[in-house]
């Protein structure tokens, strides 16, 4: 396999748009739950876009909404964690989808892998929890958005359901 020269690692503090207090309020509290210690890395499918993540990260969430179904083919789990410790270290096909005017995606144009979730304006990102290299530490917290969920499956492991975000 042909190995690309690296780059300088590029950064996602500018912009660095978040979801809020709500998302650094779980980031906050995770550190007493048993939320993974500092230093998470990851990757797409292709390994076109790797990270890291210098901080913790908040336990992952279950997303329900239609949006988070139609770009993963499922419910996505994503797990929050600040803008600042998130650090690209590759990221040649990393690209920026806006679904909303509150929100923006980030995903491989080479390999489709969802990545990353980010609401402006704010200093967190949520990280596709599936990208991230074992062992996690991370157990999923709630479901969200569970009143827009497909009709295909059924929500049984007892975790906090919350119809809407």
């Amino acid at each position: 396999m042909l190995r690309r020269k690296r780059r300088p690692a590029p950064s996602l503090r500018s912009p660095a748009p978040g979801i809020g207090a709500r998302a650094l309020a779980t980031v906050n509290s995770s550190r007493n739950s048993g939320a993974r210690s500092p230093r998470s890395s990851g990757h797409c499918l292709c390994e076109g876009v790797r990270y890291e993540i210098a901080g913790e990260l908040a336990q992952p969430i279950a997303c329900h909404c239609t949006q988070c179904a139609r770009t993963s083919g499922n419910f996505a789990a994503m797990a929050a964690c600040r803008t600042v410790d998130l650090r690209l270290l590759s990221s040649s096909t990393l690209r920026w989808y806006r679904s909303s005017d509150k929100a923006e995606r980030g995903f491989c144009s080479r390999c489709g892998s969802n990545l990353f979730w980010r609401a402006a304006p704010g200093s967190e990102t949520f990280v596709a929890a599936g990208t991230l290299d074992p062992p996690t530490g991370l157990r999923l917290s709630k479901h969200i958005f569970v009143g827009s969920k497909s009709d295909f499956y059924d929500l049984t492991d007892g975790l906090p359901q919350e119809r809407e975000g």
